[in-house]
């Protein structure tokens, strides 16, 4: 980060403040998160320490304890996860503008040497990586706080779809095409739909997706920066594309230009506006579903929790095989104790585990 971000952040919070994490740093920021902490509180206060899970869910009779407690459990990991990914997106918006600032810097130094575009040193030549690897970390977080959404949206709505799998794209077209008819679902994909439109220009997450997906799963676009030199110094604009789905030769053929590939925004400014959006939005559809929630508690037949939600066909929980480098595998010293808030503690209890010692384990009644 910038010296004189780290200085403003490294001061001391007013010790009159009691609230938590990511409350703390969502004020400092000044980033609205009302409604999605409303969501995160009216969910928790369904999980039920006696009967496992969502409560009002074992009413469902295809559920066993055990899907209705992983599934309970993950729609709590998606909310707390959209939180984390926000914070992510703002660091990551932190270290855009640090890495477009060392830029300018090294833009400044060739300046005087006409622009014979020649690196001095290693740190030099890492300077384009350092603006990758924060605009990369930027669209993971965003487009991860969109599936995370779409996890919150499958259980809330009780879609039949596998809430751990699926996508943003998923699960809007699974609303738009209900399985069974519902009109529920109907007026719930129309909100949502409007609450999209609302929060940004139309095709905002469409591009946001397929920018992640190009940074993330793909060869990466070519990068395009312009510098402008006037008196007071060097200006540094970097661009992002227009069609991140598409490579580079096929994006230039469509535009009949290679520079008119390019959104002629600065990735700063483009950056910070689809955070933006995405607190828009987030905020917007986590009110819709809070209400979504209370009229399904009211009317539980309305929709019912599908078993399909938790899917895995070779048994309920199938270890992965990896288990780290046995070369660098460590010996734990004696635990003494594990600390978590209560938060987490209702929320180990809700999922069938008991206090052994200064351990948590599974209750052998629930998950023998």
């Amino acid at each position: 980060m910038l010296p004189e971000e780290i200085d403003r952040l490294s001061q001391t919070y007013d010790k009159s403040l009691d609230n938590s994490e990511f409350e703390r740093l969502f004020d400092y920021f000044d980033i609205n998160i009302g409604d999605i902490l409303i969501l995160r509180e009216v969910i928790s206060n369904d999980l039920s320490e006696d009967d496992y899970g969502i409560s009002w869910w074992k009413q469902f009779k295809d559920l066993t304890t055990q899907s209705r407690i992983l599934i309970s459990d993950y729609l709590i990991s998606s909310i707390e996860s959209v939180f984390t990914n926000i914070v992510e997106a703002k660091y990551s918006i932190l270290e855009i503008e640090h890495a477009v600032s060392n830029i300018r810097n090294w833009a400044e130094r060739q300046s005087h040497n006409n622009f014979e575009m020649r690196n001095i040193s290693p740190l030099e030549d890492l300077n384009i990586y350092k603006f990758s690897c924060s605009l990369a970390g930027f669209f993971r977080s965003l487009g991860s706080s969109l599936d995370c959404i779409s996890s919150c949206i499958t259980g809330i709505a009780g879609l039949p779809i596998d809430i751990k799998s699926t996508s943003f794209n998923k699960v809007l077209n699974d609303l738009k095409n209900p399985r069974p008819a519902s009109e529920y679902l109907f007026q719930l994909n129309e909100s949502i739909s409007s609450a999209l439109l609302d929060s940004g220009p139309k095709g905002w997450v469409e591009w946001t997706l397929q920018m992640r997906n190009m940074l993330v799963h793909r060869g990466r676009s070519l990068p395009i920066a312009q510098f402008i030199k006037d008196d007071t110094g060097i200006d540094v604009r970097i661009f992002l594309p227009k069609n991140p789905q598409m490579s580079d030769i096929e994006s230039a053929i469509i535009s009949q230009s290679f520079i008119e590939t390019q959104i002629t925004t600065n990735a700063i400014k483009l950056t910070t506006s689809l955070f933006d959006s995405l607190i828009k939005f987030a905020n917007c559809t986590c009110s819709l579903l809070a209400n979504f929630w209370g009229e399904r508690k009211l009317n539980v037949n309305m929709i019912k929790q599908p078993r399909k939600q938790w899917n895995q066909p070779n048994g309920l929980i199938t270890p992965p095989p990896f288990k780290g480098y046995s070369n660098l595998n460590e010996t734990l010293t004696p635990i003494t104790d594990i600390r978590v808030d209560q938060s987490i503690i209702k929320r180990l209890r809700s999922a069938g585990f008991i206090k052994k010692g200064n351990n948590w384990i599974p209750n052998p009644s629930i998950w023998s």
